[in-house]
């Protein structure tokens, strides 16, 4: 994904903001401490775009939304399936959303308050989904 992708990705969100604000809807936004605490540089672009997808789909009150997987990858523009599970479980490793899986339907994801975010961005190693405690070198 390159940045000019993120971009127009953006400017879609900003017009679909534009929308709700006419519609006097609140709307959940992209918290600046993801990108000031290091977690957008330390995610893919494809994982900032599934998080912008949830966030554009997600309930205001209830910080939740439905969605499978094929949808997501629509409204992010996450081309391969592989890249759209590995933002997830980066966005999950991150503890940045929750996800409840319902048999048979799509699953349920919920955006976390920052303050119940890792700690860290760098403190997952997206590989083996191991959380190194800020520091140091154990493994928690």
């Amino acid at each position: 994904m390159s940045l000019r992708h993120i971009n127009n990705e953006i400017s879609r969100q900003e017009d679909h903001y534009k929308e709700l604000a006419v519609k006097k809807a609140p709307k959940l936004w992209l918290d600046a401490r993801y990108v000031r605490r290091g977690y957008m540089a330390a995610s893919s672009p494809a994982t900032t775009t599934v998080l912008l997808a949830l966030i554009s789909a997600s309930d205001f009150k209830t910080r939740q939304c439905r969605r499978s997987v094929r949808k997501l990858m629509e409204e992010s523009g996450v081309k391969n399936r592989n890249t759209a599970f590995r933002a997830i479980r980066r966005l999950q490793e991150l503890q940045i959303i929750d996800i409840t899986s319902v048999q048979g339907y799509p699953h349920i994801y919920k955006l976390n308050d920052p303050s119940m975010w890792v700690l860290s961005p760098t403190s997952i190693n997206s590989d083996t989904g191991t959380c190194i405690a800020p520091n140091t070198s154990r493994i928690l």
